[in-house]
C-alpha cells in the first residue's frame, strides 16, 4: 500500500488499513551511570557494570592505556546489549 498511496495517510485509511507514525530519531541519550569494575583473578580481566539508560539497545565498552608519553589510545573491548561486560584478559 505504501507504494501506491505515496504515504498518503488520508488514501490509506480510505481502504480501511492502520497508518503509523513516522519513525523518529532519538536524538542523544543519556551518558551510563553508577560504573563499577571487579577485577578479576586473571590479569586482565574484569566485570563492569553500569545503570542501564531508557531506549538505549546497546552499549560500546571501551578502555583506555595512558602511554609515558601521555597518549591515549582508546580501544573497543565489547559491543552488547547487557549492562554488565566480563572482559576476558586477553
Amino acid at each position: 500500500m505504501q507504494c501506491q498511496s505515496g504515504g498518503d495517510a488520508e488514501l490509506i485509511q480510505e481502504v480501511a488499513l492502520p497508518v503509523q507514525n513516522a519513525p523518529k530519531k532519538l536524538g542523544s541519550l543519556a551518558v551510563p551511570v553508577g560504573l563499577r569494575v571487579v577485577l578479576g583473578r586473571v590479569p586482565g580481566q574484569m566485570q563492569v557494570r553500569w545503570e542501564g539508560v531508557t531506549k538505549a539497545r546497546g552499549y560500546l565498552l571501551e578502555s583506555c592505556v595512558a602511554e609515558a608519553d601521555g597518549r591515549r589510545e582508546w580501544t573497543l573491548v565489547k559491543i552488547g546489549g547487557r549492562k554488565a561486560v566480563l572482559t576476558s584478559g586477553e
